[in-house]
């Protein structure tokens, strides 16, 4: 299966929805697209937004694991995390 991608260049150079202020194209379902960082990598306060970078599966035993990316808005840090999401199976 083919992975979602958001054609728009980011500060780490993948795919991103570039604005934090407009919704973002993937389903919307456990998305933390526009999200405010709560500390950056050395615990300190941080005023960046998420920007949803991709999505794809993040099992591969479990069809509704999907692995979410992100990149900040200003900086050029990535963070990934994990979302269960029942009503959209990637298999």
């Amino acid at each position: 299966m083919a992975q979602t991608q958001f054609p728009i260049s980011a500060p780490s150079g993948v795919a991103a929805t570039d604005d934090p202020d407009t919704p973002c194209r993937c389903s919307g379902t456990g998305c933390r697209h526009a999200v405010v960082c709560e500390q950056d990598d050395n615990g300190e306060a941080c005023p960046d937004r998420m920007l949803h970078a991709d999505r794809y599966p993040g099992s591969m035993l479990c069809l509704t694991t999907w692995r979410d990316e992100y990149v900040y808005d200003t900086c050029d840090r990535v963070r990934d995390r994990s979302v269960e999401l029942p009503e959209i199976p990637w298999g």
